[in-house]
């Protein structure tokens, strides 16, 4: 019994699944063809559309802001590499290109009216609570992002919504008992916990090698920047009342329609902004002619924390090219780009640091695999007892490996298998089984775990459908 329970627990639920056959369609896969002259601004195609290196960059952005707010300050690059955040940005955009593949054979289209409705409710657009285009222009300008851009996202936003949409089915009394049902199984594990202190390394220079060979593209300087820059300190001048107040009334937009007299010194710094601004801008023409007198010669890299505020531009710069005035801490940089120094791969010895603790880390977690999977079936492990998909607590595991684990646990339909961690695998074996008291699950959780169903049986199905086609190398 417990090995068929196991082995059929998804089938509980089966029924669900039957519900997408109205929206797939039984028709004949379609498959597109190949181009393998595609420009390196295309990071794949999925149909007949393309995915673009602005659009995976942008994603990345989400996706890296999103794992930033929830660890904070410690998230950091070496982090997202960890994470795999290449991958699920990708992975990501595959999806809603499916997604929008599929949109277009049905005809599922977005009004003018509908996208000028979404950008209206954006507070981010508006003063005093009613949209204000001024503003709405502002913000888009100053995060460098183009209208016509905006808006086609916001039109895709709209088209996956009303994608989703269609897996939002109410559930009948079926599958709402099919969801209790399995919401309230307990399973009695025995487990073992295998650490990565468990496996050794072969470090010999001839492993080392090998894994260089296989993986040096993977080891490039940074890229550089060989510039002529010219910086200007914001201007501290004391303007009377009359000229405070006439710039105050030319860009009340900008101070939210406060009081004079409640901001007066905001107007005065904004005022001195303007001003510096303007000077910077005879430094933008007098560097653009070619006088770099007075300019500082300096080398930027990509990863520069100093620089940190020119590197946006920079990286859409080409050799030649003067950068419009932009914002500093202090004021305003004018830079001219002289020279840019792409990435190449790093000698071996140079490195031979970073490489060993990539080739340890991975070869640790390689090795910790390969350990469980030889012993899953033959290890004898300690009784912990019935735990269920409530379990916050496994001794000997923190919070976030015991959910994991739980996770992990609940989606497998094997007897015996294991969970990786970060930094230890858990074998398991399913003892026992038993069918706890039944309590219902909330009606808004039973909704959801059928719309996941169904979104991911159309996303199976539209793999079949659609051809994908990859065009760069994923970490992760």
């Amino acid at each position: 019994m417990i090995t068929w329970m196991q082995t059929h627990r998804k089938w509980l639920v089966i029924i669900m699944w039957i519900s997408v056959i109205s929206f797939v369609g039984a028709g004949a896969v379609g498959w597109g063809s190949y181009d393998y002259n595609k420009s390196s601004n295309t990071v794949a195609t999925v149909g007949d559309k393309e995915i673009t290196y602005k659009e995976f960059q942008s994603e990345y952005s989400r996706v890296y802001g999103y794992y930033s707010k929830m660890f904070g300050k410690q998230f950091n690059q070496e982090m997202a590499k960890q994470f795999g955040l290449e991958k699920q940005a990708y992975n990501n955009l595959i999806q809603q290109f499916l997604l929008l593949n599929f949109a277009d054979e049905f005809g599922i289209v977005v009004s003018d009216q509908e996208i000028a409705t979404e950008i209206q409710n954006i507070e981010s657009f508006k003063l005093n609570n009613i949209f204000h285009k001024d503003t709405y222009i502002k913000v888009l300008s100053a995060n460098n992002i183009k209208i016509a851009d905006f808006e086609n996202d916001i039109k895709k936003n709209i088209i996956l919504k009303k994608v989703y949409a269609i897996t939002k089915i109410d559930p009948n009394e079926n599958e709402k008992n099919a969801i209790n049902l399995v919401q309230n199984i307990s399973d009695r594990v025995s487990i073992l916990t295998l650490s990565l202190n468990d496996i050794n390394v072969d470090m010999s220079d001839k492993k080392l090698k090998n894994f260089w060979n296989n993986n040096k593209n993977s080891y490039k300087t940074i890229k550089e920047y060989n510039v002529s820059i010219l910086d200007i300190s914001t201007l501290t001048t004391k303007d009377s009342d009359d000229i405070l107040k006439s710039f105050y009334k030319d860009n009340i937009t900008d101070f939210n329609n406060k009081k004079f007299d409640d901001i007066k010194q905001d107007v005065q710094k904004a005022l001195n902004n303007k001003k510096t601004k303007k000077e910077a801008n005879k430094l933008f023409y007098i560097l653009k002619k070619g006088d770099n007198s007075n300019a500082k010669k300096i080398s930027i890299n990509a990863n520069s924390l100093k620089y940190s505020y020119l590197l946006k531009k920079l990286s859409n710069s080409i050799e030649g090219d003067t950068l419009k005035p932009i914002k500093s801490s202090t004021g305003y940089s004018v830079v001219k780009v002289d020279k840019i120094v792409k990435p190449k791969t790093k000698k071996y010895e140079d490195a031979l640091m970073q490489l060993k603790v990539d080739y340890v880390t991975k070869s640790k977690h390689d090795g910790l695999i390969k350990l469980a999977k030889s012993r899953v079936m033959v290890f004898k492990g300690q009784d912990i007892g019935y735990v269920n998909k409530a379990t916050t607590t496994i001794k000997d595991l923190n919070q976030n490996d015991t959910q994991i684990f739980i996770s992990k646990l609940f989606k497998s339909n094997k007897k015996r298998g294991y969970v990786p961690l970060s930094d230890k695998a858990i074998l398991f074996d399913i003892i026992d089984q038993k069918l706890d008291t039944i309590t219902s699950v909330n009606s808004n959780n039973i909704l959801r775990i059928k719309a996941d169903l169904l979104n991911n049986a159309l996303q199976n199905y539209l793999k079949t459908k659609y051809s994908v086609e990859n065009y760069i190398n994923l970490e992760g």
